[in-house]
């Protein structure tokens, strides 16, 4: 453990050192994986499975975000991906919405979908909320529930004000956004700060500077609010993808997120968040 770390901690101790036992900080914590079943990776089996067996060992949920256009792809022949998403649910897991095909129809890229930063254009409304209400309606057909949060593809910006009106008026929630810290209530929308992803290629020669960078945002979190998120990405998540050192590394920080001093740790999905757990921000 680093020194800056080791001093984060000690502060964090004596600051709630004078709490009664009883008294335990509630810290809520989210979890999201996104890229459900990619469709670029090599790496196979395609499966989420064992992160989400990680995840629900320390009692946690997992917030799959799932681009619906993948529900007519070759990732669910046989019906396979609609089977472990119904699995996923069954086991008390979120499905959220990850944009439409996660591939920009003006320039290919998959880095944005609707908001194309290539060519500086923003493709047209009709095109948008067509695709966006499709994809929807395929992704609570498939999982047989509503989906109500958000999540926009690479680059595209959430609080683009087209985006931002197409997701309104199809009934989404909430809206996970880079952009902010802790939860924020607008109007009839929330947003939900996306998180980093520390597994992305995760490698031996970077697993423990990774680590001590993660547990020490989550002592920054501690210190200065009430919530934390991270996020992960399949393909860098699977069993097979370098003999499953993602699952080593989560497992490993949930361990220690569980047993950190003073605090409660709550592990939720967005869609269990709850505006009056969180400071009010005009």
């Amino acid at each position: 453990m680093n020194r800056k770390l080791k001093c984060a901690i000690g502060l964090s101790l004596l600051l709630w050192s004078v709490l009664p036992a009883q008294e335990l900080k509630p810290i809520y914590v989210t979890i999201r994986i996104d890229d459900i079943f990619m469709r670029e990776s090599p790496i196979t089996p395609q499966e989420v499975d064992g992160f989400v067996e990680v995840c629900e060992s320390y009692g946690a949920k997992v917030m799959l975000a799932v681009v619906p256009h993948r529900l007519v792809e070759d990732q669910n022949k046989n019906g396979e991906m609609v089977k472990a998403l119904k699995r996923f649910v069954k086991r008390g897991h979120m499905i959220a919405m990850h944009s439409y095909k996660h591939q920009c129809s003006q320039c290919g890229s998959t880095g944005h979908e609707y908001n194309c930063s290539t060519d500086s254009i923003t493709l047209p409304l009709e095109l948008e909320a067509r695709e966006l209400a499709e994809g929807k309606q395929w992704l609570e057909a498939a999982i047989g529930k509503g989906v109500t949060s958000y999540v926009c593809a690479g680059s595209d910006d959430p609080l683009h004000l087209q985006t931002l009106s197409i997701v309104k008026n199809l009934g989404f929630r909430w809206i996970a956004d880079s952009k902010i810290h802790l939860p924020d209530f607008r109007d009839t929308l929330s947003f939900a700060p996306s998180g980093a992803d520390y597994t992305w290629e995760m490698q031996d020669s970077v697993y423990t500077p990774v680590m001590e960078k993660a547990k020490a945002d989550f002592v920054s979190a501690v210190a200065n609010g009430n919530y934390f998120s991270f996020v992960a990405h399949d393909h860098f998540t699977r069993k097979n993808y370098n003999n499953g050192i993602a699952l080593k590394w989560t497992a490993e920080f949930l361990a220690f997120i569980d047993s950190f001093p003073h605090i409660a740790v709550h592990c939720l999905t967005i869609d269990d968040l709850n505006k009056e757990w969180f400071p009010q921000r005009p």
